[in-house]
């Protein structure tokens, strides 16, 4: 018999409520967005600084009318465009994550293309935190059939999770780590953090919409939830393991065979 917590879920997640799930899983993209915010500040930033300053040096060479070193004019002139290329990627890329729709059909997928595009969206926040990213990817591993926005979605709200962990538990080591491999067969993904691990008096509800410890605008509640609904209608499972001090780690094993059979 499932835990009363995975029936309670499932019956939120159920086709019964296909349209009340679709509502919720749309609201709780938006919320996503929302809290994207920092960190693309972050990953645009510094690209800006450093068109700024190559700028500023030119205007005060002209300004002092010094003669232009044209070998080196051409080579900030480059900088800039490799800048501003970075920038129009990141936002086409936000672009695409808030406009592809919930019900959009599966298509076969790279899942560390998606692991790196939902860190793309926070990974200068976390470099500017501190936060040390390792990445454990398993070799050529099989596609997955799967809604790509969606697991985009499931990624950066289990990011922004451990950056929460590690930066409201004052932790000495902040390690976010990223982990693929198969088994048996599926693909498992582990998302593993060394923020302390979830209290025990709570593990039972994070899953439960709208629970949260965090203060009102802080969180909503509903990402993990949401997850939890995607995973499951991407056809795979999301759970999670606590080292008691040391850190949580939530995996989420994707089928291989509902790739292979298409």
């Amino acid at each position: 018999m499932k835990p009363p917590i995975e029936q309670a879920l499932e019956q939120t997640h159920s086709p019964q409520s296909a349209a009340s799930q679709a509502q919720f899983l749309h609201t709780a993209k938006l919320t996503t967005l929302g809290e994207m915010a920092t960190g693309l500040a972050h990953e645009l930033n510094q690209p800006l600084n450093n068109i700024k300053v190559i700028a500023q040096s030119v205007i005060r060479n002209i300004k002092k009318q010094r003669a232009l070193d044209l070998p080196k004019l051409h080579e900030e002139l480059d900088i800039m465009i490799a800048q501003i290329n970075r920038m129009s990627t990141t936002i086409e890329h936000l672009r695409q994550f808030s406009v592809q729709k919930v019900q959009d059909p599966p298509e076969p997928t790279d899942i560390h293309g998606v692991i790196d595009g939902a860190l793309e969206f926070i990974a200068a926040l976390l470099r500017f935190e501190q936060i040390d990213i390792q990445k454990e990817y398993a070799p050529d591993l099989p596609q997955v059939f799967i809604n790509r926005s969606q697991m985009e979605q499931v990624f950066l709200n289990l990011f922004h999770n451990a950056k929460d962990a590690l930066l409201e538990n004052k932790v000495p080591v902040k390690r976010l780590v990223l982990r693929t491999r198969a088994v048996a067969e599926h693909i498992q993904v582990e998302v593993e953090d060394t923020g302390g691990g979830i209290p025990a008096p709570i593990r039972e509800k994070i899953f439960q919409p709208f629970f949260s410890t965090k203060a009102v605008d802080k969180g909503t509640g509903m990402g993990l939830s949401a997850s939890w609904g995607i995973v499951k209608s991407n056809g795979g499972s999301l759970t999670f393991k606590v080292q008691e001090g040391v850190g949580t780690t939530f995996l989420i094993q994707l089928p291989i065979k509902t790739y292979n059979k298409k």
